[in-house]
C-alpha cells in the first residue's frame, strides 16, 4: 500500500513539478507583454497558476499546447532521465473489472517512499507554521470586542453599500496589529489597528474601509487561501513562491482599481491615504493564510501608486478582448499532457488515440533474455531491441542498478542501451515504459506497451531464483471450459501455484464478461492465492473473460512477474 502510494505520488508531483514551471515562465511573458492592460487581467492570468495547480497533470484537450508544443519537450526532459523506482499500475486498455495496482513490498524503503516522506515533512510543517499563525492572530483579534455601533461602525455599512458588499463583516480594534486586514472565509472580519483610527482623517478612514471591502467584494480571501494550499502542497518549488508573489501584487492592484472605479475616490486622495497607512503600520505586514491586508508582504508600493496616477476607467476596461485572452490563455496553457488516450477511469472502455491503433512497437530482443538465470554479474549494459524505428526519448522505470559513470543511449534506431553495475546472486526486474513515463516511442509517436525484462545473475540462491518463476493457474472455479456452470454460481475464482503480489486484472468487456455486483469488490485470500470475484450470472450464457492482458498484467507475483493472459471461457446451464 505505502509503495503503491509514494509511486502515485512520484508520478504526479514530477509531472506536476515541470509543468508548473513551465507554466508559470509562460504566463510570466504574458503578464509582461500586458503590463499596460487592466490589472484585473493579470490577476486572472496570475489565477490560472492556482487553477494549474489542482488539475490532474494528465489532462489534455485538442486545444492544449500539449497537443503541440510539449511532447517533444517532455520527451526531452524525460529522454536520458532513467526512472530508480518500480511503476505498475496499469489502465491504458480495456478493463472492466476493477483494478488493483501492484504492491511491491521490500525490506528497504524505496528512494519514491523515501521522498513522499521528506515531501510530506515539509506539508506538515509548513501547515503547522500556518495554523500556529493564524491562531495566534485570531486570539488577538477575539480577544477585543466586535464594534458594533458608533461613526466607524456606520461608515461601515455605508461602505459596504456603496460597493455592493452584502454581508458585511465584524470590526475590530487592536493595538497588537498594525496594518488593516480582514480574514475568516465564511464570517468575513475586518481589523483596524487603534493608531490608525485615532490618527486618521475621516475621509482616509472611509479609503481604508472601502480597500478592505474591495478584498471582500473580489473573494481574495478565498484566492488568498488556495495560495496557501498550493504553497503547502509545492513548499519545495521556488517558481510557485515566486507566483505567489506575484498574485499577491497584482491582487492588490486590482484592489486599487476596484477602490478607483467602484469606491468614488480620487486616486490623489487615496495614494496619500496609502502613504499615510504604511507610515502608522512602520511597513509591517500581516497579510497571509487567508488574512487579506492593504499592504501585502513585497507589495510594489510605487508601482501602486504609478497606476493610480496615471488611472484612466477608458483605458483599463477589463472588457471582451481581456476575457478573450483569459480564456484563450486557460485553454492553450493549461492541458500540458500530451495526448496519447483517452482514458476513461473506472470500468469503461480507454481507446488509445495514435496513428496505428493496434501496432504498438514489440520488444523483440533483450540481452540478457527475458527470465533468464546465471547471467554474468560482469555484464555491463542491458539493450532491448524493437521491431521498428524508434524515436530519441527512454523510459526505463524500476529499480535500475544503473552506471552512473556512463548514459544510456540509443546505439541505433531500433536498439537501446542501458548502462548497468549488476551484483551477483540478484534478481533485478526492469520496466520499458510504464503508464506515467512512455517516452519509447515509434517514430510516430506510438509508445511501447509497459514491458518487464527480469533475471537472475549467477551464483544465486534456490530463494532468488524462485523469484524468477512465472506464476501459474491451478484452479479455476468454474472450471475453464465448463458447459454447465450453476447461474447460482456466486463467484469466480482463481488459484496460484504461488503467493501473488495482491494486484488482479480480470478482463474483458460487454456481454461476455459477467456482471459485477455493486458494493462488492474482488478479495484475496490470506496466503495471496486465490482471488475471488463475486458475480451475477444468468441462464444458459458463454462468458468469456481474461486473466492479464497485453496491456494489464496485475496478476503478478510476490516478486512482480506477471501471469502469461489466459483466456476464460464456461458456459452456463
Amino acid at each position: 500500500m505505502i509503495e503503491q502510494l509514494s509511486n502515485a505520488w512520484r508520478d504526479w508531483i514530477v509531472a506536476a513539478s515541470w509543468q508548473l514551471a513551465l507554466f508559470i515562465l509562460l504566463v510570466a511573458g504574458l503578464v509582461f507583454l500586458l503590463k499596460r492592460s487592466s490589472p484585473r487581467l493579470r490577476h486572472g492570468l496570475w489565477i490560472l497558476v492556482l487553477v494549474k495547480v489542482f488539475l490532474p497533470p494528465s489532462l489534455s484537450l485538442i486545444t492544449g499546447i500539449g497537443q503541440w508544443g510539449i511532447p517533444r519537450v517532455a520527451s526531452q526532459v524525460n529522454s536520458t532521465s532513467v526512472m530508480t523506482n518500480w511503476h505498475v499500475h496499469h489502465r491504458d486498455a480495456i478493463e472492466t473489472a476493477p483494478l488493483t495496482t501492484f504492491n511491491d513490498t521490500r525490506s528497504e524503503p524505496k528512494p519514491s517512499t523515501k521522498w513522499l516522506a521528506l515531501w510530506a515533512v515539509g506539508v506538515v510543517v509548513f501547515w503547522s507554521l500556518v495554523i500556529v499563525r493564524c491562531r495566534l492572530l485570531i486570539r488577538q483579534v477575539l480577544s477585543n470586542p466586535c464594534v458594533d455601533e458608533g461613526p466607524l461602525k456606520v461608515a461601515l455599512e455605508k461602505a459596504a453599500i456603496q460597493l455592493g458588499v452584502t454581508q458585511t463583516p465584524d470590526l475590530h480594534l487592536t493595538d497588537t496589529i498594525t496594518s488593516p486586514l480582514v480574514f475568516g472565509l465564511l464570517r468575513p472580519r475586518m481589523v483596524l489597528p487603534e493608531p490608525l483610527v485615532a490618527n486618521a482623517t475621516e475621509s482616509e478612514l472611509n479609503v481604508t474601509l472601502i480597500h478592505e471591502l474591495s478584498h471582500l467584494k473580489r473573494r481574495d480571501i478565498w484566492i488568498g487561501f488556495l495560495q496557501v494550499i498550493a504553497q503547502g502542497l509545492f513548499w519545495f518549488h521556488p517558481l510557485v513562491w515566486w507566483a505567489n508573489r506575484q498574485l499577491r501584487d497584482t491582487r492588490e492592484e486590482a484592489c486599487d482599481e476596484t477602490v478607483l472605479r467602484d469606491g468614488g475616490v480620487a486616486p490623489t486622495q487615496y495614494g496619500e491615504t496609502m502613504l499615510r497607512v504604511l507610515t502608522s503600520a512602520k511597513a509591517k505586514s500581516l497579510a497571509g493564510a487567508s488574512f487579506i491586508g492593504v499592504f501585502e508582504r513585497g507589495s510594489n508600493l510605487q508601482n501602486r501608486l504609478e497606476q493610480m496616477m496615471n488611472y484612466e476607467l477608458t483605458n483599463r476596461n477589463f472588457g471582451w478582448r481581456s476575457k478573450a485572452i483569459l480564456l484563450t490563455a486557460a485553454l492553450v496553457l493549461l492541458p500540458m499532457a500530451p495526448r496519447v488516450a483517452d482514458t476513461v477511469q473506472g470500468q469503461e472502455r480507454t481507446v488509445a488515440k495514435t496513428p496505428h491503433q493496434n501496432s504498438a512497437p514489440q520488444c523483440v530482443k533483450s540481452e540478457p533474455k527475458v527470465g533468464q538465470l546465471n547471467v554474468k554479474a560482469s555484464l555491463n549494459q542491458i539493450s532491448v531491441t524493437f521491431d521498428r524505428e524508434m524515436g530519441a526519448g527512454m523510459s526505463w522505470t524500476g529499480e535500475v542498478p544503473l552506471d552512473r559513470t556512463r548514459k544510456p543511449k540509443w546505439a541505433n534506431t531500433r536498439t537501446c542501451v542501458l548502462p548497468v553495475k549488476l551484483e551477483r546472486g540478484k534478481f533485478y526486474r526492469i520496466g520499458i515504459n510504464s503508464t506515467s513515463f512512455k517516452n519509447f516511442r515509434s517514430v510516430d509517436g506510438v509508445p511501447v506497451v509497459p514491458t518487464t525484462l527480469y533475471f537472475v545473475t549467477e551464483g544465486a540462491s534456490k530463494e532468488v531464483i524462485a523469484k524468477a518463476q512465472k506464476p501459474e493457474i491451478i484452479k479455476l472455479a468454474p472450471a475453464n471450459g465448463a458447459d454447465s456452470v450453476d447461474p447460482d454460481t456466486p463467484s469466480l475464482s482463481v488459484t496460484f501455484n504461488m503467493p501473488m503480489s495482491g494486484g488482479m486484472s480480470w478482463t474483458g468487456g460487454g456481454t461476455d464478461f459477467p456482471t459485477l455486483l455493486k458494493g462488492k469488490s474482488a478479495t484475496w485470500s490470506e496466503d495471496k492465492r486465490t482471488c475471488t470475484l463475486p458475480v451475477k450470472l444468468i441462464a444458459g450464457h458463454k462468458y468469456r473473460l481474461g486473466l492479464n492482458s497485453p496491456s494489464f498484467h496485475n496478476f503478478q507475483s510476490e516478486s512482480g512477474i506477471a501471469l502469461e493472459p489466459v483466456v476464460y471461457e464456461f458456459r452456463t446451464k
